[in-house]
């Protein structure tokens, strides 16, 4: 696909058109400590231009109102002073448009957080449960990205950018540690959880059918809500919201579109409540005559029907938000039927997650010695929501305990379950010298030995890898396994002057180990051939022939052996098919002995054709 794509298949909410008027905000005195409300928010038409507008949900008091134009917002965390907000406004700029993400705290202070280049779009902001960070879609004609902002230091992090892919929809985990959002390439769509620090990401839906183009997190963690959309008998888009269930991986759709030969209702733009009991979205009623936008709510329980919310003037983004969950201080039960299985330098764990519904994910600790019972920081080796991990063991024939903890969202740990491992002993691999310069196509003959603490390793394979002069990546090009007494044998062809080592990558009865590193230089094949032996003075000889490997577009020389002494004569450049011809013409008598050199390059060492005698008379 290509990403002209974009957001344009979203579900079309009308907007107003773009004035470039100052932006202003209305923002309602402080709430009280003792009973901070819900707040919701939305855009809305007011005029003729689009604002976000956030209400309180017990009273419908207006909270907030940005200036003409805003496009897009979310309702941040809530204190007793009233909410944050974050919103996208756009405007007028050079003959195309302009985007800024802005912040406005709690009781008031706007904030631009990002400006994006001209015509370029900032969409479906995210904000951390925190407030501490937000992010974002960034959309050109050309590219797709997921980015992040830092509230306070206004530094901007680019999480995934793709010329190929269409990022939508990214939202926070209760925590903030994780970011989901829904992606679309050539063939499928995806549903992709990443960890916010090391951006690792694991996909938990991919649909050749449907697409997915909202993620939003509820507040317990437990779920995540997706607009799909998917054809209908005639191929047409329909958009419908569906929950999916973050430990089981189950979707059910909860708003489903339809679609008559008269009108259409589409589903998008999902957001939590506070509670996690229920799901606001946009509902669009799109006709011959236009698209009637408005706000529902759904309640999670199977067989619930959405419900309208009021909402004035509404045109889409809906969000809510509310007082920050109670402290939860119980701790997850722990993983069971923890295993390890060591091979090499890595220990293999599997376990069995506790069924804790406010489960996040598990945190892995590695000590030497006995396994630890606290997750500090300097011994945490790993985090994941997967029901597995590799763990490094850094130094062989040693005792390691390995200890995980289970997390649920308010980062309490339960009690670490533990095992004990011991790495392989050390391994030795030596390998023998190789001629330090070859010629083009001559094959290059290794052989080694593989040895552990008690003798030969039998039965291990060892890869040979070859890096090119030059270039900075050893490739792995052929392997072999170990006799029994230890010794492998291994042939490469070289087609460039390389360094070997060989490798060997462990198991459970020897840790990994490298031979020591070999450099073989390759000289190539040059070629030369004359079009007579014998010719008069001043008359003319063609010199022919090629270079091996193809070095196209490379000078040769031609050289005459005169006093003792080779001397450059002329310089001619190799074709695309590395082949040369040159004319010559001796302006003198006598017999003229020729060759042709090939100098010396970055992966290749100099190459001198056989030598060929001409006649003159």
């Amino acid at each position: 696909m290509t990403h002209a794509r974009g957001r344009s298949s979203r579900i079309a909410l009308p907007l107003a058109a773009l004035l470039a008027l100052p932006l202003t905000a209305v923002l309602a005195g402080p709430a009280a400590a003792a009973d901070v409300p819900t707040y919701r928010g939305y855009l809305s038409g007011i005029g003729d231009a689009t604002h976000y507008t956030v209400v309180n949900t017990a009273t419908g008091a207006t909270s907030f109102v940005s200036g003409p134009v805003a496009i897009d917002g979310a309702v941040g965390p809530v204190s007793d002073l009233g909410p944050s907000v974050v919103y996208v406004s756009r405007e007028p700029y050079a003959g195309g448009t302009l985007d800024r993400l802005h912040r406005v705290a709690s009781g008031g202070g706007d904030t631009v957080l990002y400006s994006a280049a001209k015509d370029v779009s900032i969409t479906e902001p995210s904000v951390s449960a925190g407030g501490t960070t937000v992010a974002f879609a960034l959309d050109d004609p050309k590219s797709s990205a997921v980015l992040t902002v830092d509230v306070a230091t206004k530094a901007t992090r680019t999480l995934r950018r793709s010329t190929a892919t269409t990022y939508f929809g990214p939202s926070f985990s209760p925590d903030g540690e994780y970011l989901s959002w829904a992606q679309e390439g050539d063939t499928s769509s995806q549903v992709v959880v990443a960890r916010l620090e090391t951006g690792a990401a694991s996909v938990l839906s991919t649909s050749t059918a449907v697409g997915y183009e909202d993620t939003a997190w509820s507040p317990d963690g437990s779920q995540l809500a997706l607009t799909l959309v998917e054809p209908d008998q005639a191929g047409s888009p329909v958009y419908s919201v569906a929950l999916q269930d973050l430990r089981t991986g189950v979707q059910r759709r909860v708003l489903r579109g339809t679609r008559t030969a008269s009108q259409a209702i589409g589903y998008g733009d999902p957001a939590w409540a506070p509670d996690s009991l229920s799901v606001l979205s946009s509902r669009a009623v799109i006709t011959a005559s236009g698209a009637d936008p408005s706000l529902v709510r759904v309640a999670t329980a199977e067989g619930s029907q959405p419900e309208a919310v009021p909402a004035t003037s509404y045109a889409g983004s809906p969000s809510e938000s509310g007082p920050a969950r109670p402290s939860d201080s119980t701790a997850p039960a722990p993983v069971t039927a923890l295993t390890a299985t060591v091979g090499g330098a890595t220990a293999h764990l599997t376990y069995t997650l506790p069924a804790d519904a406010d489960l996040a994910d598990v945190l892995v600790t590695r000590t030497e010695g006995g396994a630890a019972d606290t997750a500090t920081a300097s011994i945490r080796v790993g985090q994941t929501r997967e029901v597995s991990m590799d763990v490094p063991l850094p130094a062989a024939g040693t005792d390691y305990g390995l200890s995980v903890f289970s997390r649920d969202w308010s980062g309490n740990l339960g009690p670490a379950a533990k095992v004990q491992v011991t790495s392989p002993a050390a391994s030795t691999l030596i390998v023998s010298a190789p001629p330090a310069r070859v010629g083009y196509r001559s094959a290059v003959h290794l052989t080694g030995r593989l040895t552990g603490a008690t003798g030969p390793l039998d039965g291990q394979r060892v890869v040979l890898y070859a890096r090119r002069a030059g270039t900075s990546t050893p490739v792995a090009v052929t392997s072999a396994t170990t006799a029994a007494d230890g010794s492998y044998a291994l042939t490469h062809t070289p087609s460039w002057t390389v360094e070997y080592q060989v490798r060997y990558a462990g198991s459970d009865r020897g840790y990994p180990s490298a031979s020591a590193k070999r450099v073989v230089s390759v000289v190539p094949a040059v070629s030369l051939g004359l079009s007579a032996s014998r010719i008069v003075r001043g008359g003319a000889v063609t010199l022919g022939g090629s270079v091996a490997p193809s070095h196209a577009g490379a000078l040769v020389s031609v050289q005459r052996y005169v006093g003792g002494t080779w001397r450059t004569i002329a310089s001619t450049r190799l074709s695309a098919a590395s082949s040369y011809r040159y004319v010559l013409r001796p302006a003198t008598a006598g017999t003229w002995t020729l060759r042709v050199v090939k100098p010396a390059d970055a992966d290749h060492l100099q190459a001198v054709s056989p030598t060929r005698g001409l006649s003159v008379r």
